[in-house]
């Protein structure tokens, strides 16, 4: 699927799905949400926590159907040697490292600002995405944490499927096996971890189980195994869309009613949440996925969100609300008052929203564009 923007003026359209458009503007949206709870003050707070769902476990779902597709598809082609996969890398790079980047490097300049003794060794980590592999993400650049598990993911799957066709089994069969294996490793590696780890409250849960490289490649996995039976079963995915629907609504439900009636961590919260939450997620794709298009006002509004949901995602928290709001000083009549504190609601969403079709326009969508000048007759050129 392409969307090229136009830099002068509206994006155009071009052979998107709208399902999954509208799937990744309501995972972001979730997520600027969540992180802006506490704007708007303690009442209002305890309403949306109590409403709203994670969207990062969204996204996670999301990217692994759009990525899996694409690597069977590259499987599916014909033997597949190394040099194709260091493609599919450089391809996945050029969409997610240059905002990455971008980002860490403006808030390590923030930091030296703030700090005259500040040192980027301090933060080293951040650039071989390995700050929260099996260890708690630091609170500098917090948001990187999910980009961590997606990176690796990336690098990991494709490599993975390779090994695999070594075993000479049928190739279905070698996609499945991949697949199983990345979602049964986290799901034990969870269990081994809540067996010699006390999580006494949500931070240690948040940081122990939910932020971390290896307790989530499976969220993203099962996105693939989405992706597996659109492509090998695509009879069966269709014709219980409505069906999985209703299944996703009916899980989604339990998994709210679980999470604001069990306040304790045990082996359901630590470890199979993670699992049902991204199975919630699956069961919405076949659904969303054979929804191809909406061309009212608000279709395309969705669209929009849709394609400047990274650049939301890097930009809304540590920049955002970590640097930008602070320096803006309200008028001495709104401070304290609902009124202040609904227009500090409203800035926050409008930079936030304006700061990234920017960054979208003239940073991530050109860079973006610089992956289709590959050699001619590549494969990946159809993708």
């Amino acid at each position: 699927m392409k969307t090229k923007s136009n830099l002068s003026g509206a994006f155009i359209y071009n052979e998107r799905v709208f399902g999954l458009d509208f799937l990744r503007a309501l995972a972001i949206i979730l997520v600027v949400l969540k992180h802006g709870m506490g704007l708007l003050g303690n009442k209002l707070y305890h309403i949306q926590n109590a409403i709203l769902f994670e969207g990062v476990a969204i996204f996670f779902v999301l990217s692994g159907f759009l990525i899996g597709g694409l690597l069977i598809r590259m499987f599916v082609q014909g033997k597949v040697s190394i040099g194709d996969i260091f493609l599919f890398w450089r391809r996945r790079w050029f969409r997610t490292l240059p905002n990455y980047f971008l980002i860490l490097f403006i808030l390590i300049g923030l930091e030296k600002w703030k700090n005259p003794n500040f040192s980027v060794l301090v933060h080293k980590r951040y650039f071989l995405f390995a700050q929260n592999l099996w260890q708690e993400h630091p609170t500098f650049f917090a948001e990187a944490w999910s980009l961590c598990v997606e990176e690796w993911f990336y690098f990991l799957i494709p490599l993975s499927m390779l090994v695999m066709r070594l075993i000479k089994l049928p190739l279905q069969r070698t996609i499945l096996l991949t697949i199983l294996i990345f979602i049964v490793v986290p799901l034990v590696f969870r269990y081994e971890r809540y067996l010699v780890v006390d999580v006494k409250n949500i931070t240690d849960w948040d940081l122990i189980f939910r932020k971390q490289v290896f307790t989530r490649l499976d969220g993203i996995t099962f996105g693939v195994l989405g992706a597996y039976f659109q492509y090998y079963h695509k009879n069966l995915w269709d014709r219980y869309k409505k069906q999985l629907l209703l299944v996703s609504m009916i899980l989604f439900t339990l998994l709210k009613a679980n999470e604001l009636t069990v306040q304790t961590y045990g082996v359901f919260k630590c470890v199979f949440y993670f699992t049902i939450y991204a199975l919630a997620t699956l069961c919405l794709l076949p659904f969303l996925s054979n929804w191809k298009s909406n061309t009212s006002i608000l279709g395309k509004w969705i669209t929009n969100i849709s394609l400047i949901s990274y650049s939301m995602y890097v930009l809304n928290l540590s920049i955002v609300m970590g640097y930008i709001l602070p320096l803006i000083d309200l008028p001495i009549l709104f401070r304290g008052t609902w009124l202040g504190l609904l227009l500090n609601y409203t800035l926050y969403w409008g930079m936030t929203i304006g700061l990234s079709t920017l960054l979208y326009r003239y940073f991530e969508s050109p860079i973006t564009n610089l992956r289709d000048v590959e050699r001619s007759g590549s494969w990946l050129r159809k993708f």
